[in-house]
């Protein structure tokens, strides 16, 4: 799980590092990344928790 994250970190740093540079984010690929991270965190929270309710009010768009 920690390297999945960590991956994930990296490419949303890399795309926030060419939005800085150029004023402009490859859309399709800050949301393929941002959906994997909803994902992994509902996997760890069910891991940790034992239930996940599907629910993720604070990580709305």
């Amino acid at each position: 799980m920690t390297r999945e994250l960590r991956e994930i970190g990296n490419n949303l740093n890399q795309l926030a590092f060419v939005a800085n540079a150029t004023g402009l984010i490859d859309e399709d690929a800050y949301y393929e990344q941002v959906a994997r991270l909803r994902e992994s965190l509902r996997r760890i929270e069910k891991a940790v928790t034992g239930k996940s309710d599907g629910t993720d009010e604070d990580m709305e768009d």
